[in-house]
């Protein structure tokens, strides 16, 4: 089953996407062959012990096979004891694990080397121990400095550092601290369990086994990904001075051209380790005995984890003496584990289907529709998420959400979208011509697939099939057998649709209901994120004033967190003075940094220590820097950010403190963050306050909410550093006012109405 999403496109609805080899130079070939010649020679004493009978196996096209192959199997023997010994050798503790052999599809390549159980094992026991001193990281491979401005430029991701260090290394050849890990990854080929490159290092015929799936367009922008990092790697060469310090002057793309640069990141993404609990700069790793050696699989929970100066393998399962030890590969449908690891898991409950809808923003209703989904826990765009053997649940999920497009009536939306399973109080044309249109573009889309179920199916059935064929093969064929089956037709009737021929064409017969929706581009995302509460600030109040304490350790929290990307470019340190700090404090504050100021008696500019008049400092020299630094997001200025939002400090405070995980069917892109009160749910900066982030200098507890309140409450105060005056000086107009308004009454009662009020009598005399 694939990972896929829809389009289609009417006046309702509309669903979109959500959207180590040869890795040396060419030098490598030659070092290759004189090692083959050197393990050969290593290994000529059994071959010498054969002679005898070598004359007589040549008389033979198969003995002289037979032959290759015991050669070929020395010669393995001979790269597992030298791997496992320089394992030994640095560190390594006893293990139970050893490390066996499979026939490859390819005869052009070598055998498959796998981890085995070397005895029994049970649940629980730990397989092996790998020390940090045999584990490729960024923090082994860079400096700290490296690292923390390599990550944040966004230029360069982990997997293409780790591939370029060790093709760095691979031309050191034998002089190579990590030579036999690096023939070890050089044998395996970045091939999976099933012996099977990516499609990423697929030709072009050979992607076209993918026609109809989503699955290649997912390939060839990926293919994409890696071109783009390659064109940025001389950038960030130059920008760190050199990525790697042994490596001082080769450039890059120099030393590399793009092919082997590809397939060494292949390679790479293929047995590279995430590790869990670990700093910034540990989190990828490549562990000898790791990933290609492990076997992945869905249904195990097997992990290599960090623990005590090591990484350990903790088996899940019992195991006899030579059984291929597994690990878990995490929550990947088939279609990621096809692109990151070369095969598909026919057992995979993680199989899933991502589909997208979002709401027409061209329809006059749009914001009446969007509030009532928002009420209802869903979104704009919402992406519906569809397991194996939960096709009728989320069909019954997706329901309401796709109903609310068709309906026009505001007393219905509600009722719509609140509404469970098949019924709604939607008209039957309605539902017919939503039907009859996703009927249509099943049948399209079925169309796309070059071959049949059945066709498939006898393709499977033959032994003698490509390797890639079979595995391209068996990610669609789910698709297509569950669109044939009568279970597609059983849950589309079940859910009140009996005219839905096509129902399941993606392989969990749920996707066609996406019609319902009324959906359109997804380009317009939700202007306004979610709502946020009001807070009672202790500062509102007419006659209130700032919690100055909490300025204070706002101000604390601003300089230890926020500022190495925000700036508050309208304070001056001297602003602080009687507000949360005294004179002196400030002025040793100031002294701190550095101010470029000038020009001198010279005309050239200069550096001296902050004054308290000096502004806060910028974390950017100019916004393009800060766009640069932060992968194009461009970190807001925030001396007046609590008055520049909707909701000024409330919003403030519910965006710092409302990260949580994205909702089911929620789908956020790689390096964004869920955040529902954040426009569109989803925003670059990460989550920042954590409990105990900051020490405060009071010793009050550093919670969440605590910093949050006192970071807001210190922008607030940055925002209106005039309020307290503004209330002081309104209310002592007040006061003057009021007596002012006493005096106009006086003379208005007591000395302009009798006057007013006075009758002149005029009498006329004769």
């Amino acid at each position: 089953m694939e990972l896929t999403c829809l389009h289609l496109h009417n006046k309702h609805v509309t669903l979109h996407n959500p959207s180590f080899n040869d890795y040396a130079s060419s030098s490598s070939y030659y070092r290759r062959r004189s090692s083959s010649i050197r393990l050969i020679r290593r290994s000529s004493s059994c071959s010498a012990s054969s002679s005898s009978s070598s004359s007589s196996l040549k008389q033979s096209n198969s003995n002289s096979k037979n032959k290759s192959v015991v050669n070929n199997k020395k010669r393995d023997d001979n790269d597992e004891i030298e791997l496992q010994s320089w394992m030994h050798q640095n560190g390594m503790p006893p293990c139970k694990v050893v490390i066996k052999e499979r026939e490859s599809n390819d005869s052009k390549h070598p055998s498959i080397h796998y981890i085995a159980a070397s005895e029994v094992l049970k649940a629980g026991d730990v397989a092996y121990s790998v020390p940090n001193s045999l584990v490729v990281t960024l923090e082994r491979v860079l400096g700290n400095e490296t690292i923390a401005e390599l990550l944040t430029t966004n230029k360069l991701s982990e997997l293409a550092c780790l591939a370029l260090y060790l093709m760095y290394e691979k031309k050191q050849g034998k002089k190579s601290f990590w030579y036999p890990y690096i023939r070890e990854l050089d044998r395996q080929r970045g091939r999976g369990q099933l012996a099977v490159e990516s499609p990423l290092l697929w030709s072009e015929s050979e992607l076209d086994y993918l026609t109809g799936s989503p699955t290649k367009a997912e390939v060839l922008g990926r293919a994409e990904g890696i071109r783009r990092e390659y064109q940025e790697l001389d950038t960030v060469w130059f920008m760190a001075g050199s990525l790697f310090q042994q490596y001082p002057y080769d450039i890059p793309t120099e030393a590399f051209p793009f092919e082997i640069f590809k397939q060494a990141f292949v390679a790479i993404q293929s047995c590279v380790v995430h590790l869990q609990k670990v700093s910034l700069a540990r989190r990828f790793a490549l562990v000898p005995l790791g990933p290609p050696l492990l076997a992945y699989c869905s249904n195990c929970k097997a992990m290599l984890s960090a623990v005590d100066g090591s990484v350990e393998l903790v088996v899940d399962r019992s195991y006899k003496a030579g059984d291929s030890i597994v690990v878990w590969c995490g929550p990947q449908p088939n279609s990621r584990l096809l692109i990151n690891y070369g095969f598909v898991d026919e057992d995979n409950p993680y199989d899933r289907l991502m589909i997208e809808a979002a709401l027409n923003t061209e329809d006059p209703q749009y914001q009446d529709k969007r509030m009532v989904a928002q009420r209802n826990g869903k979104l704009s765009i919402q992406v519906f998420q569809v397991q194996v053997g939960k096709e009728k649940e989320a069909v019954l999920e997706m329901l309401p959400y796709l109903r609310l497009g068709y309906v026009s009536d505001p007393s219905d939306m509600h009722s719509v979208i609140s509404s469970q399973g098949p019924v709604c109080p939607m008209s039957p044309c309605m539902e017919r011509a939503a039907l009859d249109q996703l009927s249509a573009y099943f049948e399209s889309r079925l169309a796309g697939y070059p071959t049949t179920l059945s066709e498939d199916e006898a393709l499977l059935a033959d032994s003698g099939l490509n390797p890639k064929r079979r595995v391209a093969t068996q990610l669609a064929t789910p698709v297509l057998s569950y669109f044939s089956s009568k279970k597609a037709h059983e849950d589309a009737a079940s859910a009140g649709i009996k005219s839905l021929r096509a129902f399941a064409i993606l392989g969990v017969g749920v996707s066609g209901f996406l019609s319902f929706a009324s959906i359109a581009s997804a380009s317009d995302e939700a202007e306004h994120g979610l709502e946020s509460p009001n807070y009672p600030w202790p500062h509102e109040g007419i006659l209130s004033s700032y919690d100055h304490a909490s300025i204070r350790r706002g101000h604390q929290v601003y300089t230890q967190v926020c500022a190495s990307c925000h700036s508050v470019s309208l304070v001056s340190y001297r602003d602080l003075v009687g507000v949360a700090y005294t004179e002196e404090e400030v002025k040793a504050m100031a002294a701190e940094i550095e101010v470029t100021d000038g020009p001198n008696d010279e005309g050239e500019m200069f550096t001296r220590p902050g004054k308290p008049s000096d502004r806060f400092p910028q974390p950017y020299p100019n916004e393009a820097a800060a766009r640069f630094a932060n992968g194009g997001a461009y970190p807001p200025d925030l001396s007046l950010i609590t008055k520049a939002r909707h909701n000024g400090q409330n919003y403030v405070f519910a965006l710092l403190t409302g990260y949580h995980d994205p909702p089911a069917g929620v789908t956020i892109r790689e390096g964004l963050h869920y955040n529902p009160y954040f426009p569109g749910g989803a925003i670059a900066m990460p989550k920042m306050l954590n409990d105990g982030a900051v020490e405060y200098e009071d010793e009050t507890p550093a919670t969440e909410a605590q910093m949050g309140k006192d970071v807001v409450s210190f922008l607030s105060w940055a925002a209106e550093p005039e309020m307290e005056e503004r209330k002081l000086m309104g209310f002592k107009w007040i006061f003057v006012l009021s007596l002012a308004l006493l005096q106009a009454a006086y003379q208005r009662r007591l000395r302009w109405s009798p006057l007013k009020s006075r009758k002149v009598i005029v009498d006329v005399v004769n």
